[in-house]
């Protein structure tokens, strides 16, 4: 069996090292490699999910949550006369002359439901809906009908003017008026007045990505997913699981690495019950690729490295 794990990089996460002694193992004895694709880009494609230059991020997410939730659920047929986006809190730096998207914006249940209750009601006369998600960390936009665009990942425009990431294509203008409207709506809103005395990141505007039109293609039927994206957990009752059941290759999906049980996964690995083990991290408008397989665990001579100790010898080699 083949093992990936991906720090999902839809959230805006970047890889964090953690003290845990399984993953320092992976670490320091895989064989690592910086791509410059985003995170997002490279599971979506192991899943077999993709329409030409198109990531249907969107339509994947609700049609995840929609198999969890059955009020979503019923709301499947309605989807399908226009586009789904989905729709991200995020804080924009203004630089000299341009913005940068400095981070995404993790909000409380309050803000989200307050938020998610004023774009409906701002945006209502043109039939736009803000379709909330259950993880609370974004919304899926509804457009009356098909919008021809094509968006960029949040992963990819992190740290970086956001001029060249900006949606384009016929109905791009539309998405950037509402991205115009969205700020000036939350200039000086009590929401980011109480972040501010807080010392949280503000929330100035949103982020469009994963546009969907009404197809979504299946997922490959040679890969198990071990976890939905949606509920940003993992366990290792899953892995053994997808072991006994004699799956060949399983993609793990994570929002935060640290909740996953890395000694089990390096010893599945080192009995050779995982046969290759691919780690994607988020980082840098890229992604970390750690492979290990049971012959690296001979490399005894390495010394100890970390997730920054890689992308700094990349950084400083390129």
């Amino acid at each position: 069996m083949n093992l990936s794990i991906y720090q999902i990089g839809y959230l805006g996460s970047q890889a964090k090292d953690t003290p845990h002694s399984g993953k320092s193992k992976i670490l320091t004895l895989g064989h690592a490699r910086f791509l410059e694709q985003v995170t997002d880009t490279l599971w979506l494609q192991q899943l077999g999910i993709g329409v030409q230059n198109e990531w249907p991020l969107a339509r994947w997410l609700w049609t995840a949550e929609s198999a969890e939730n059955d009020t979503l659920s019923a709301d499947q047929d309605s989807l399908l006369s226009g586009s789904l986006l989905l729709v991200q809190p995020v804080y924009l730096s203004l630089q000299r002359d341009s913005f940068a998207l400095e981070g995404l914006v993790k909000l409380s249940a309050g803000e989200y439901n307050t938020l998610t209750d004023l774009l409906n009601q701002f945006f209502a006369e043109e039939q736009l809906q803000f379709l909330p998600s259950h993880t609370q960390q974004y919304w899926f936009l509804k457009t009356p009908h098909v919008w021809q665009l094509q968006t960029h990942f949040a992963q990819a425009a992190l740290q970086r003017n956001i001029q060249r990431y900006m949606p384009t294509g016929p109905d791009a203008q539309r998405l950037r008026q509402i991205m115009n409207q969205v700020q000036m709506l939350m200039h000086e809103h009590p929401i980011n007045q109480q972040r501010a005395q807080h010392g949280l990141a503000e929330v100035n505007s949103v982020w469009f990505s994963g546009v969907s039109a009404d197809t979504l293609p299946p997922t490959s039927p040679d890969i198990k997913l071990v976890k939905s994206p949606v509920t940003l957990q993992s366990s290792i009752k899953d892995i053994n699981e997808v072991l006994q059941q004699g799956v060949q290759s399983a993609c793990m999906l994570v929002e935060d690495d640290s909740i996953v049980d890395w000694d089990t996964i390096y010893d599945n690995v080192r009995f050779k019950k995982i046969q290759r083990l691919d780690c994607y991290w988020p980082v840098a408008q890229g992604t970390l690729q750690v492979t290990l397989t049971s012959s690296d665990r001979w490399k005894l001579w390495r010394k100890p490295r970390t997730i920054a100790s890689l992308v700094a010898h990349y950084v400083q080699t390129h």
